[in-house]
């Protein structure tokens, strides 16, 4: 697909969960434009902090725009009752959309990620059913797909190792602000110049775009006093006033992921 229209295909978490929702919801009757819009309206509407005011006031074109491409892809089928379109998923595309929603690669914000566990986690046998009654064999290669695809005990470890890695990085780069403050004191309060402190940074500490522009150029382009500010004073405050909350934030992140697994062992344990 060309992912038609850049405000859905960026929130294709909620795009995909409702085409199938809406599929789910019509049976065998095909769904229209308005019921695929009411499901992502009510769908970013259990979200929304996650959207700024207005970010989903969709034009019908833009629907009509992302329905009409699965449609192009074999995605979806669609048929005329009064002169409207009426939609439904094929297989495939059941399969495609729930590829989507479950892509690991994209990334998710944790609002978005929440909402990806709850649908998986509570729809996934009705989607599963769904996939199979859109025709008449269901080898077990494509049980497996699905198996993999609704597995959110892995989804959930694959985003723990993920934020654990994210942590890791943050930390790193706090610690190295920390380290590169006291060694520009260092060479500072030995006599040496900003310029001379900014080369045993690079030497010692280089900074993450220091291919792109060492900082030894970088700081020979910034002001004098603001360069030592930079050096000495910036460091420690982007550590403490960027880095450090950073890191509590996927703290938290992290112990609600956490949380979930305990509630989904919970629940598959109760037989809920």
């Amino acid at each position: 697909m060309a992912r038609s229209d850049s405000l859905l295909s960026r929130h294709e978490t909620f795009t995909a969960a409702a085409a199938i929702a809406a599929h789910a919801n019509a049976s065998f009757d095909g769904f229209r434009q308005r019921d695929f819009r009411f499901v992502l309206d009510l769908f970013s509407n259990w979200v929304e902090k996650a959207f700024v005011e207005g970010e989903f006031a969709l034009q019908s074109t833009q629907v009509k725009r992302y329905l009409e491409s699965l449609v192009g892809e074999g995605f979806a089928r669609a048929t005329s009752q009064k002169g409207n379109p009426v939609y439904r998923l094929t297989r495939l595309g059941l399969l495609e959309l729930l590829s989507r929603l479950s892509d690991r690669e994209r990334g998710h914000r944790p609002e978005h990620f929440f909402f990806l566990v709850y649908f998986l986690s509570n729809y996934g046998p009705r989607i599963a059913a769904l996939i199979k009654a859109e025709g008449k064999q269901f080898p077990p290669a494509l049980r497996l797909e699905i198996e993999t695809l609704l597995d959110c005990r892995e989804i959930l470890r694959a985003e723990i190792s993920r934020v654990d890695f994210d942590r890791k990085r943050v930390q790193e780069r706090m610690e190295e602000a920390l380290k590169s403050a006291t060694l520009a004191k260092k060479v500072l309060a030995q006599g040496g110049t900003v310029q001379e402190a900014a080369k045993e940074l690079e030497r010692i500490h280089p900074y993450e775009l220091n291919s792109q522009k060492p900082l030894s150029e970088l700081i020979a382009q910034t002001p004098k006093d603001l360069a030592k500010w930079e050096l000495c004073v910036g460091n420690e405050r982007r550590a403490l006033q960027i880095w450090k909350p950073e890191i509590a934030m996927i703290d938290a992140y992290r112990s609600q992921l956490e949380e979930i697994q305990k509630h989904l062992a919970d629940y598959e344990r109760d037989g809920r």
